[in-house]
């Protein structure tokens, strides 16, 4: 099942809970099939090659990443890739998740002119804007979920 994902530099990168994977990298290229590299417990890798998106989007949200694995992955043409430091990955992982989940803790107060910021009750910074401003900086705060007030 899958714990967290990431999407960055093109690439959606995937953490699952599962007795053999670990997790996927997907090369996002534009209109054409994607590189798929799988890690498992064991910290070997494999790229798969030309795999259709849906394929790998199937995978990515099965409930059993093995089970998918063998219906929609093992098909694909593969390359055994240098095994890779299951522990650094692990490490990355929650890097990221805290990274992320930092962000969702904090607070926003829109005023007329100005944004103020807070952690835990504490401002951490004030951004002054021109009125005009506000009302795209409320549809960015609302497209990643940060609430304000």
């Amino acid at each position: 099942m899958k714990i967290w994902n990431l999407y960055e530099n093109e690439v959606d990168k995937t953490w699952y809970d599962s007795s053999n994977i670990l997790c996927s990298e997907c090369d996002d290229l534009k209109d054409s099939l994607k590189v798929v590299r799988i890690t498992f417990l064991n910290g070997r890798v494999y790229k798969y090659t030309d795999v259709d998106v849906n394929d790998y989007l199937m995978f990515r949200e099965a409930t059993s990443q093995g089970k998918a694995f063998n219906t929609y992955i093992r098909k694909y043409q593969c390359e055994r890739l240098e095994d890779t430091n299951v522990d650094s990955i692990k490490e990355k992982m929650n890097e990221t998740m805290e990274k992320q989940t930092k962000v969702s803790e904090l607070n926003v107060k829109i005023n007329d002119d100005s944004i103020e910021i807070f952690k835990l009750n504490d401002s951490i910074g004030t951004i002054n804007v021109k009125n005009e401003s506000i009302e795209d900086i409320k549809k960015l705060l609302n497209l990643i979920r940060i609430s304000y007030e």
